[in-house]
């Protein structure tokens, strides 16, 4: 069973360990999703992210520390440390 959750600046929707956010997503620290991540607009962590699922972005990636993924989607990904993606790179733009 999963939750869904509703705020102000867009929609959050967690559901079967797969995480979902129409919008922007700007996060102060690192992240570890153990997970799918599914995200509408921008995305920028100053840490890092680890995410044992598929991550799918609509829009720009900017990633201050190092990335873990197993398949990454976006329109640009932009990380300042170490890429590792241990599945398929799909660019968009």
């Amino acid at each position: 069973m999963g939750i869904v959750l509703i705020v102000l600046i867009g929609l959050i929707a967690f559901i079967n360990n797969n995480l979902s956010i129409i919008g922007n997503c700007d996060i102060s620290g690192s992240v570890d999703i153990s997970g799918n991540v599914d995200i509408g607009g921008d995305v920028d962590i100053s840490g890092n992210v680890d995410i044992s699922g598929n991550a799918d972005i609509g829009g720009n990636v900017t990633i201050g520390g190092n990335l873990i993924v197993q398949d990454l989607s976006a329109t640009n990904i932009e990380v300042t440390n170490n890429l590792n993606v241990e599945g398929l790179i799909t660019g968009v733009g």
